[in-house]
């Protein structure tokens, strides 16, 4: 069973006495819907019937409450099985909600800046990714024992963006991870940095708060960080399928194509043959026994005197 918040919902108004009525008029759903929901979590153990089979009915809570619970509050931890059916929603790596984009108008020492406590490093010589006419360069700086992920995106448009990752958190989609208070401090200290040693300009900056990565499984995500949608996984075979989906899917419509084809074969002859013993049935009805024949064919033909 999936811990869902719309299920961990329905879970907290049964406890507090609701019924089946109320909970899909409060939430807006069909009665079918909460119904399903609710036949579920009994079914998993989660709630449990009282009174009996009385009207409306009334729920309390079921051995595997307590499992239930914790998977609802903590839905970005793995929770095993242990044979009670309670699983979590799958999560991926991403940053903690915060990242600050600012506008660059200009660019100063691209990969390595002379501070005052010696060189450091800023971004390699060739960027991470090039296409579409956008490069982005990534990079990692270290501050106060922390390793600061920056970015340096510059468009086909000729327009530059500085980015400052938080720390990397692991969540589920929907789920929220805000980064520390001193962490506009940090992008400050990094700005001015650039700007001081490096030769850097900016302009006015934005935090982005949104979702960066989510799951689709769990060696799949989606990145919507910056640029266009990435599809990314661990998996080799999966990325082997998405380089050759457009190949798959041709393959797929030929092959489903000759299926069709098949069968459109086989239903003309199966109506051929079907014809044949009708009319085998119907000379049976008017007394004329029918008699075999060889034909080439593989079937017997039914011939008549």
């Amino acid at each position: 069973m999936k811990v869902t918040r719309l299920r961990h919902d329905i879970y907290l108004m049964l406890l507090e006495g609701s019924y089946a009525a109320e909970v899909s008029k409060n939430k807006h759903l069909k009665h079918q819907t909460v119904q399903y929901h609710i036949k579920t979590l009994e079914h998993a153990g989660i709630v449990a019937r009282k009174g009996g089979k009385s009207y409306p009915q009334f729920y309390e809570k079921g051995p595997n409450a307590t499992t239930f619970e914790e998977a609802s509050s903590r839905l970005t931890r793995d929770c095993k099985d242990d044979g009670r059916g309670v699983t979590t929603k799958q999560k991926s790596r991403t940053h903690a909600k915060g990242c600050v984009i600012t506008l660059v108008t200009r660019v100063g020492e691209l990969h390595r800046i002379p501070t005052g406590d010696g060189p450091l490093d800023l971004f390699p010589e060739h960027p991470y990714n090039a296409q579409h006419g956008n490069e982005f360069f990534k990079g990692t700086l270290p501050i106060d024992g922390h390793d600061i992920k920056v970015q340096f995106q510059r468009t086909e448009r000729g327009s530059m963006l500085f980015y400052v990752w938080p720390p990397q958190v692991e969540q589920a989609a929907g789920d929220h991870s805000y980064c520390p208070p001193a962490w506009k401090e940090c992008n400050e200290w990094i700005l001015n940095l650039l700007s001081k040693y490096g030769g850097w300009r900016f302009g006015p900056a934005r935090s982005f708060s949104g979702e960066t990565h989510f799951a689709v499984s769990e060696d799949a995500w989606f990145d919507r960080s910056t640029g266009i949608l990435e599809s990314e996984t661990t998996n080799l075979r999966k990325a082997w399928l998405w380089l050759n989906i457009d190949q798959l899917e041709d393959e797929l419509a030929s092959k489903i194509e000759a299926v069709e084809r098949y069968a459109e074969a086989v239903e003309e002859q199966s109506a051929t043959k079907i014809g044949h013993v009708l009319h085998a049935v119907n000379k049976l009805a008017d007394g004329q026994p029918p008699k075999h024949k060889k034909t080439d064919d593989w079937h017997d033909e039914i011939s008549y005197r």
